[in-house]
């Protein structure tokens, strides 16, 4: 049980991570919300 509900927060993670990501359209919008959450200016231009 405690495997399927590893894998299952995996996927339910990615999902998260996918719709979020889909919001942030253009590529200025990306950089500034990454800057936000303390990610690196130059990683987040990666």
């Amino acid at each position: 049980m405690k495997r399927i509900l590893q894998s299952w927060n995996e996927w339910l993670r990615r999902r998260l991570r996918m719709y979020i990501w889909k919001q942030w359209k253009k590529p200025w919008t990306k950089v500034q919300n990454l800057r936000k959450l303390g990610i690196p200016e130059w990683q987040a231009y990666q």
